[in-house]
């Protein structure tokens, strides 16, 4: 009995053993399948250039102004889209994807500051006026006030 038991014990790790080694065969078929089409498939710099004009119709479409009151609280509206029209008052990391933009915009009788997540790789300088498009963050910017990832951003 002992014999039968141990014997379909053994049969059972195999079996587990083969079919996990099948799945990573075909995982590792898929890899190739999909490195194959992107080193033969050749992108059309058209339609990229279309693609990204329908997103950033998009984005503008979705995004509200946005209310430094709203969004200057401990749990902001993540995920938000906003727009964020300024003034740039402080650059970090210029030119590398992640930096941050302080734009300061009017609001009202005052001002709102933002902290804008930079995930472009264009350059901006201090007292370049812009326009940012993107989504709110849960954490606040380096200076204390609300964060925006921009995704698009446009100078004036």
């Amino acid at each position: 009995m002992k014999y039968i038991i141990s014997l379909l014990v053994v049969v059972g790790l195999l079996s587990a053993c083969s079919s996990k080694d099948t799945e990573s065969s075909k995982e590792a078929s898929n890899d190739n399948k999909v490195k194959e089409t992107t080193v033969s498939g050749q992108s059309d710099p058209e339609a990229d250039d279309e693609e990204a004009e329908k997103l950033h119709k998009k984005i503008k479409k979705e995004s509200t102004k946005a209310d430094f009151v709203e969004l200057n609280v401990d749990n902001p509206p993540y995920g938000k889209k906003v727009k964020v029209e300024g003034e740039i008052t402080n650059v970090t990391n210029d030119g590398a994807l992640g930096g941050e933009l302080y734009v300061s915009q009017k609001e009202g009788k005052g001002y709102g500051m933002y902290a804008v997540y930079n995930l472009t790789t264009d350059e901006y300088k201090v007292g370049d006026k812009i326009t940012a498009y993107g989504t709110v963050e849960s954490e606040k910017g380096t200076a204390g006030g609300p964060k925006i990832t921009a995704t698009l951003i446009e100078k004036k």
